[in-house]
């Protein structure tokens, strides 16, 4: 009774993620910028909450990695995803060290930094590649989340392709460090051709990225391990633990 009890409680603390934005807007602008007060409440949060995520998805590569490949390799608000982060956010219950507040893309994004940095390190960097619009995986495919999402998708995408090498170096760099904000300031003038004119989007130096590691990271594995996990599959996964 009490073992259930406190996996309800972990599974709480996962299924109740919000998004901590820090309102910072990427307009259709000549130069936008991306600026984070690293001395807010909400980024130090923020920041606390990705610590947090990664010792769990370090946790659960270990206890069933296969699980969270299975994850990635989801379209963003997909049924599949919804049906294989249930199962996943329950058994990472087991690996949280504390309560965590972050919005879906985030998770998405600490994951996909992981694996990034894990599988394809600069050694497996090919000179002179320019990745298409349909190489990025799940990326590719078309999204059932809202359009402000779907917007810094297709903003992160489009950097990658543009920008791919200084992507990967802005990956590659701690958070919030000062290699960070360099490669933030070489992808600027990427970005106002990245973005639809007329159109807006807001996030954050966090977020942004979050959705620039999905976007290297799938595309990386898109080059490399074109085959993607099924729906079979992961039932497949689910059903072996």
């Amino acid at each position: 009774m009490r073992q259930g009890a406190r996996q309800l409680n972990r599974s709480k603390r996962l299924h109740s993620l919000i998004k901590a934005m820090l309102a910072v807007t990427l307009a259709a602008l000549p130069t936008p910028t991306i600026a984070a007060d690293e001395g807010t409440r909400e980024f130090r949060q923020t920041k606390r909450a990705i610590a947090t995520i990664e010792g769990a998805t370090d946790c659960m590569l270990r206890r069933n990695a296969g699980q969270v490949h299975a994850f990635m390799a989801t379209v963003p608000g997909s049924r599949e995803e919804y049906r294989i982060s249930h199962y996943m956010y329950d058994r990472m219950g087991h690996c949280l060290s504390g309560t965590v507040w972050m919005s879906g893309a985030l998770i998405r994004g600490v994951i996909a930094e992981l694996l990034f940095n894990e599988r394809f390190p600069p050694s497996t960097d090919r000179p002179g590649e320019v990745p298409a619009a349909n190489e990025f995986g799940p990326l590719s495919e078309a999204m059932e989340i809202g359009s402000e999402y779907i917007a810094g998708y297709t903003f992160a995408r489009c950097l990658t392709m543009a920008e791919l090498e200084t992507v990967r170096a802005l990956v590659r760099s701690p958070a919030a460090s000062v290699e960070e904000t360099r490669q933030f300031a070489a992808l600027r003038p990427a970005m106002s051709d990245c973005v639809t004119e007329g159109a807006t989007f807001s996030t954050d130096r966090l977020t942004l990225r979050a959705l620039l590691a999905q976007a290297v990271y799938q595309y990386s594995r898109t080059r490399d391990f074109p085959i993607t996990a099924t729906a079979s599959q992961a039932q497949t996964l689910e059903t072996a633990e």
